[in-house]
């Protein structure tokens, strides 16, 4: 980690998004101290119309959930917890690729 970043203090976003140069992925961040599950609000968000590569962070999860349904367990402020709203067409061929490139990553 370096030295610049201090657990448990808060993420700055301003700071995320200035970082961020990609064309789609964290033009907007929603930054949330604690949530049930990143996944959940973004698919939350998405269904109310949500931009594509909204990305939605927590400093930690109380019902976060792994592959296949696992419960998903953190440590606030030691782990990266988040999701992003991406959007294919439909009969895309390209989800499954997007999923295996991220979990590499």
């Amino acid at each position: 980690m370096p030295a610049n970043v201090a657990v448990n203090s808060g993420l700055d976003v301003e700071q995320v998004q200035d970082r961020l140069t990609g064309g789609i992925v964290g033009w907007q961040v929603r930054y949330y101290p604690e949530l049930s599950s990143t996944n959940d609000e973004a698919r939350r968000l998405a269904a109310a119309g949500e931009a594509e590569g909204t990305v939605v962070v927590a400093e930690t999860q109380t019902a976060g959930r792994g592959r296949r349904g696992r419960q998903w367990l953190d440590i606030p402020g030691r782990f990266l917890l988040f999701s992003i709203i991406l959007r294919h067409a439909p009969g895309s061929k390209s989800v499954p690729v997007v999923s295996l490139g991220t979990a590499a990553a």
